[in-house]
């Protein structure tokens, strides 16, 4: 694998991306052989934005998204955008010096552009999630949509659908993502760290063979193997990976102040989600696995 740089001039979105409603579908080039792999990077909660984020370890895994000829998609809270004038959630201790200006949202949506333009080629995806639907309904403006806008990939917003689609002549095959910004309840229980939730999501979701959800700042890959009938009623086994990233806000810090250390929450990982897509020869289709992010 040639490994490129995000500013390589030779660098360009390869998949071609369409959107109908709540579903992008991505079209990915395949190969029939052994060695054959696409990459995914799924993230959310990345609050690029705050003082918190690491944004050492973002760029990291934006490089290697770069390296791996991956797709990047982002699920929700991007943006922090917590220290606007009249949010009760604002801390003066916790606004970047850079955005302490009355511009405060353009200045934010400026350095994020700035940031991410290497690597739009990159990107397929950007959606929403509560801190973005928090400006949008009381500032007005929509940060997610402009800085997909502006990076040239699709917008999407709290949930929704992901088409990943392989095609090679006479061989096709899809794999269905369900993306939610957060999952039932919106929170987690401090012992099951929300995966409890699969079992909720479990009981309504059809056709999904892979369901992602962040908000909470947990992260955890639970495969569930699944049971159904085939087109000639012969019973096949299948499986649904859930899938949750943490994202790059480290609330805990010191583990001296602030909110997470106020509600005794601990601290949190940091990182994203992998997914790789690979061509089962003997299955003759493409299946996928999920792993978390190094640090």
């Amino acid at each position: 694998m040639v490994k490129k740089k995000p500013d390589d001039p030779t660098l360009i979105r390869p998949w071609p991306i369409t959107q109908k409603g709540p579903v992008t579908t991505i079209r990915m080039p395949m190969k029939l052989t052994r060695d054959w792999e696409q990459w995914a990077l799924l993230r959310s909660d990345v609050h690029h934005d705050s003082i918190k984020c690491n944004i050492k370890l973002q760029t990291k895994h934006l490089d290697q998204a770069v390296e791996r000829g991956a797709v990047i998609l982002d699920f929700g809270d991007t943006f922090d955008c917590m220290q606007g004038r009249k949010d009760p959630r604002r801390d003066p201790d916790e606004i970047n010096p850079i955005f302490n200006k009355k511009e405060y949202y353009d200045l934010v949506l400026e350095h994020a552009v700035r940031y991410y333009t290497p690597y739009k080629n990159s990107f397929g995806l950007i959606a929403t999630g509560n801190h973005e639907n928090s400006v949008l309904r009381h500032s007005g403006t929509d940060l997610t949509g402009r800085l997909a806008s502006a990076l040239g990939c699709a917008a999407g917003k709290w949930g929704g659908w992901v088409r990943f689609m392989f095609n090679k002549g006479q061989h096709n095959s899809t794999i269905n993502l369900r993306y939610m910004h957060s999952g039932p309840g919106g929170g987690s229980s401090p012992v099951t760290r929300g995966v409890i939730s699969t079992n909720r999501i479990a009981v309504w979701l059809n056709d999904a063979d892979i369901v992602f959800t962040g908000h909470d700042h947990n992260q955890w890959v639970v495969p569930i193997p699944t049971e159904g009938l085939n087109r000639t009623g012969n019973p096949i086994r299948g499986q649904t990976l859930f899938v949750k990233a943490p994202g790059y806000k480290d609330g805990w810090g010191e583990g001296k102040e602030g909110f997470e250390v106020e509600n005794s929450g601990g601290p949190k990982p940091m990182g994203s989600i992998w997914l790789r897509f690979y061509y089962d020869w003997e299955a003759d289709k493409v299946k996928v696995s999920a792993m978390l992010t190094d640090t």
